[in-house]
């Protein structure tokens, strides 16, 4: 007690500006403590959503590529004047197949990602609808033989 009553003037406001000073230190080391984590979990959320969206749309383009190359070729086989050969015909189906099984792969990368609880129900039609496209729509006709 004897210490603060021969405390001077300045001593004291110095104390005083000391002890905000820490206060002021502490306050601003939590806030940059709190954004640099919220701004971590917001790269890490952001990231699996563009990991997640980019694989969809790698599993979309290729079913479009592997979609339009079975346009052509179901185009080329109508034609009565075709010039494809057999072995080019079985040539392009099996480029046909390869594409699917790439679809394929880029869709179980899709679901080999983490993905939220909550979108789980939004998912799980997408992976019905999608393995039934493929199964029931596109990998048959990829697997019938080429007429002649």
């Amino acid at each position: 007690m004897r210490l603060l009553d021969n405390l001077t003037m300045r001593m004291s406001w110095t104390l005083v500006l000391l002890s905000f000073l820490t206060l002021l230190l502490l306050l601003s080391g939590t806030g940059l403590y709190a954004v640099n984590h919220s701004q971590q979990s917001i790269e890490q959320f952001t990231n699996v959503n563009v990991n997640q969206q980019s694989t969809l749309n790698r599993t979309n383009s290729t079913l479009q590529g592997a979609r339009l190359g079975m346009a052509r070729l179901y185009e080329e086989l109508i034609e009565p004047q075709s010039s494809l050969t057999d072995a080019e015909r079985q040539q392009r189906a099996a480029e046909l197949r390869d594409s699917l099984e790439n679809a394929r792969r880029a869709f179980n990368t899709f679901l080999a990602l983490p993905a939220d609880p909550t979108h789980q129900a939004i998912i799980e039609p997408i992976e019905k609808s999608f393995n039934s496209m493929l199964d029931a729509n596109l990998v048959p006709q990829g697997r019938r033989p080429c007429p002649r």
